[in-house]
C-alpha cells in the first residue's frame, strides 16, 4: 500500500474526511506560517501537513528525489495525485473556504500561478524574517496539531 494511502487511512480514523496532504519546508519561516494559515482556513479539517524533511514526506513522495522534493511545496490528494509549486497552491486553495474562485483563476493561468509561487519562493527568506516570533510559534503549534497520526 502506498505511504500516502497509509497516511489517509490513519488520519481518516477521525470523523472528518481528509482530502489532502500539504508538504512544506520546515526550515523556512514563511513556509511554516503559510502552511499553518492554510490549516487555519481549512475549517472542515480536511488538510494534513508534513515537513518535507520528514521520513513520512519521503514515503509520501517516493518517486521524487530529495533535492526535487525540497525545491517547492507539494500536495498529495487522497487518491495519491501529486502536485508541486504553483499547481499545489492552486489545488490547496480549491479546498479552502472562499478558495474555489481564486483556484479556478489560477488553474486557467498556470504560468501566472507558477510565476507568483516562484517570486514568493525566491524571497521567502526575507519575507520570513518579517514574521514575529509569536506568530511563528502559533504557526508551529497549529502544524504540530494537524500532522497525520503516527
Amino acid at each position: 500500500m502506498p505511504a500516502t494511502q497509509d497516511h489517509f487511512e490513519r488520519a481518516n480514523s477521525a470523523p472528518t474526511l481528509h482530502s489532502g496532504l500539504l508538504l512544506y519546508d520546515a526550515d523556512c519561516r514563511l513556509c511554516r506560517a503559510l502552511a499553518a494559515a492554510a490549516l487555519a482556513a481549512d475549517r472542515r479539517g480536511r488538510l494534513r501537513a508534513l515537513p518535507l524533511q520528514s521520513a513520512d514526506a519521503r514515503r509520501a513522495l517516493p518517486s521524487i528525489s530529495d533535492s526535487e522534493r525540497l525545491a517547492s511545496m507539494h500536495f498529495v490528494d487522497r487518491d495519491g495525485h501529486h502536485s508541486a509549486a504553483g499547481d499545489a497552491l492552486t489545488r490547496i486553495l480549491a479546498l479552502l473556504p472562499g478558495g474555489r474562485v481564486p483556484a479556478a483563476a489560477l488553474a486557467r493561468t498556470p504560468r501566472l500561478a507558477e510565476a507568483g509561487y516562484r517570486l514568493v519562493a525566491a524571497n521567502r527568506g526575507r519575507l520570513g524574517q518579517l514574521l514575529p516570533a509569536r506568530a511563528l510559534a502559533r504557526a508551529d503549534r497549529r502544524l504540530s496539531g494537524r500532522a497525520p497520526s503516527a
